[in-house]
């Protein structure tokens, strides 16, 4: 061997063995200077030989672990040994003797599992958890695959159950875990990439290069990319969906997409307003209407038939607007007068009955005020650290939230119109009760929530910032699920699109963990859930 000392060996599947070797001295304090892995032939010739570049910190106590595998690999068979030393993770690959990946776990590894004719390697931590690592691409799953209170020192994995051998304990813990085979790649991109929007009826959704106004990527509901759009703009005033078209606004110009049949309409500003400087703009939430403006006048525009409907001059400079589904309102924060609408039959300015609707000084850049699907429900974060709720049929302010909002805000109807979804400062959650008044449901999150995607037909609702996603029951608003790296929700398969650090694409299919439940109880009669996991999943 390289090393006078041998720490580990392990027959590959290529029928070698694989050997790691240190300086024989490390155990007279020396310390571990010199790490190599052989590999070794059945008749005893060695094939090659490669330092492995560990740290030991500690040469009395570090544990090292090492596997092999095979799995298939771009039309072949990749065959690689895992050598695991402290929280550090090396793979070679078994032909030529190259490291071919290097990851660094986040804790002691004791135990090493490859999985047979799989890329993953699962890696068992005295701190009590077990984490999977795709070792194709070197990613490590940090939310883990089991987390027990357990000082993990072995773990044995059998069709879909782990069993754990704890440290100074006769007894062995038998744990069940679902993966999910469903998981598929789509897509890695050079650059991250945002979401624009999804279509109101899940059949594709758009994303964007972060800083890029110019470039929007199409993917249908099975993950395969329908369209790219190219144009020019600088920058984008608002984007959204028009039945099945999707609209982009950008500097001069109007485009209308159809990804699916790639026909593309622009229409500059000027032609529908005959205002060259309408630079600002926003879009019903059906996508039925757009209100263009440029600093005082406002411009109602039918999606549809790309016309003017008719305009509205303000007396101050207009920092922001929203237009009802129907068309009929243009609700207007001037940021010097409370909120205000006007009415675009008569095009007559209307006070809303509150002299308290004065908007955050920061609101517009924010999702500030909102109406619900029917229209009859206005809401706003207000200067005073109040939320506020008006009738748009009395006019009247019909409930009062207190929530300081400045760094996050966000607000948004459910589809019904019974409940706001709200987040403030503290970064919370909020489902709000309108009729009771009260708070119906408070989840702790980590995102800063810009958009919610409701499914009536399936009693669900996602809450995402793009990057991570929350998934409610409409029933009481429990959390149902916290999906990680949640970008979208497809609502009419339940299908999550997730990109991990913006940058690689998957798709996979929600599964209801109470059914997971249900079947673990079958497997598990006599097994329960303690109180703590009970409160976190949401279990009655």
């Amino acid at each position: 061997m390289t090393e006078g000392y041998i720490a580990e060996t392990y027959a590959t599947p290529g029928g070698n063995f694989a050997v790691l070797s240190m300086n024989s001295d490390y155990i007279s304090g020396v310390g571990v200077t010199d790490v190599y892995l052989d590999l070794i032939t059945a008749d005893g010739r060695k094939l090659w030989s490669s330092p492995v570049d560990a740290h030991v910190r500690n040469w009395s106590t570090f544990n090292s672990v090492m596997k092999a595998h095979s799995y298939p690999s771009d039309g072949g068979k990749a065959s690689e040994i895992i050598v695991t030393i402290e929280s550090e993770i090396f793979a070679y690959d078994e032909n030529s003797g190259q490291m071919t990946t290097r990851v660094s776990a986040r804790g002691s590894i004791m135990d090493l599992t490859v999985g047979l004719d799989s890329q993953f390697a699962y890696v068992s931590y005295m701190e009590g958890a077990v984490d999977a690592i795709d070792m194709a691409n070197g990613e490590l799953y940090t939310n883990p695959l089991i987390d027990s209170d357990l000082a993990i020192v072995h773990t044995v994995f059998v069709n879909g159950q782990v069993v754990i051998s704890p440290y100074l304990s006769s007894d062995l813990y038998l744990y069940s875990y679902h993966e999910a085979p469903d998981l598929v790649e789509l897509d890695t991109f050079d650059k991250s990439m945002v979401l624009e929007g999804t279509a109101p009826d899940s059949s594709y959704f758009v994303l964007t290069p972060l800083g890029d106004f110019s470039t929007y990527y199409f993917y249908d509901d099975t993950g395969r990319q329908i369209y790219k759009y190219t144009g020019d703009m600088s920058f984008t005033s608002f984007t959204g969906f028009v039945g099945n078209y999707f609209l982009i606004a950008g500097g001069d110009e109007i485009v209308r997409v159809d990804p699916f049949s790639g026909e593309e309409l622009v229409t500059l500003r000027s032609e529908l307003t005959g205002d060259e400087y309408g630079t600002y703009g926003c879009i019903s939430r059906n996508g039925k209407y757009v209100v263009l403006w440029g600093t005082r006048k406002l411009h109602l525009i039918d999606t549809e038939e790309m016309t003017e409907i008719g305009s509205y001059e303000t007396d101050q400079t207009v920092n922001s607007v929203l237009v009802s589904e129907d068309g009929k309102w243009i609700y207007v924060f001037t940021g010097t007068d409370p909120i205000y609408r006007v009415d675009t039959e008569k095009w007559e300015k209307q006070e809303l009955g509150s002299d308290k609707l004065y908007a955050q000084a920061e609101s517009s850049l924010h999702d500030f005020m909102c109406l619900s699907v029917d229209g009859t429900k206005f809401a706003m974060f207000c200067m005073d650290g109040y939320v506020r709720i008006v009738d748009t049929q009395t006019l009247s302010v019909i409930g009062e939230i207190p929530l300081s909002a400045r760094l996050k805000m966000f607000i948004g109807f459910t589809d019904d119109g019974n409940y706001l979804v709200l987040q403030g400062d503290d970064g919370k959650l909020r489902i709000w009760d309108i009729a009771e008044g009260k708070t119906k449901s408070l989840t702790d999150t980590d995102t800063t929530i810009n958009r919610i995607i409701c499914d009536e037909e399936d009693g669900l609702m996602a809450v995402t910032g793009g990057s991570d996603m929350y998934l409610l029951e409409t029933d009481g608003y429990g959390c149902k699920a916290y999906i990680p790296d949640g970008m979208t929700i497809l609502s009419k398969d339940n299908t999550f699109v997730l990109c991990p650090d913006n940058r690689k694409m998957y798709m996979t299919k929600y599964k209801d963990y109470k059914e997971l439940l249900k079947e673990a109880d079958r497997q598990f009669p006599d097994s329960e859930l303690d109180d703590d996991r009970r409160v976190k999943y949401n279990v009655e």
